[in-house]
């Protein structure tokens, strides 16, 4: 299983890399269908990896661009992140602990937003650990 490798953060990040700045544009029906296309790709390249079958882009991405997919894997898990927070929405949602006056309710109202703040916070020690790694990379490639 690889889902929790190095290819699986290349994934993530390639998809953050070319799908988040699609969200910018305003509400137009091919850049929708875009950023679906892309994110099915993105799930069924996941559970390709479920397998043991890295898709093949990622691999020449991560060929043709180590340095670029040093800092995609430093960011990639948060996509994925992202994905999972949503799907436990709608199953909480759906679920009916999300109703008027819940705890749940009160908790996300209280806390939600200083928690999706404190997980883009945390892209920093991420991308830290990924100029570090490249810089270390970089010198030990010298010598």
């Amino acid at each position: 299983m690889k889902l929790f490798s190095k290819e699986a953060l290349l994934l993530g990040g390639i998809y953050g890399l070319y799908s988040f700045p699609l969200t910018f544009f305003k509400e137009n029906f091919f850049v929708s269908l875009l950023i679906l296309v892309m994110t099915l790709v993105f799930f069924v390249s996941i559970v390709r990896l479920l397998f043991n079958n890295v898709p093949k882009f990622v691999l020449a991405f991560g060929q043709k661009h180590p340095r670029l997919s040093i800092y995609l894997m430093a960011i990639g898990w948060l996509f994925y992140f992202i994905w999972i927070f949503l799907i436990l929405a709608y199953i909480l949602f759906f679920g009916g602990y999300f109703y008027e006056g819940s705890p749940m309710m009160s908790w996300l109202e209280k806390y939600g937003e200083n928690f999706g703040n404190g997980v883009v916070w945390l892209l920093v020690p991420s991308l830290l650990w990924a100029a570090v790694y490249d810089y270390k990379n970089r010198k030990n490639h010298k010598n």
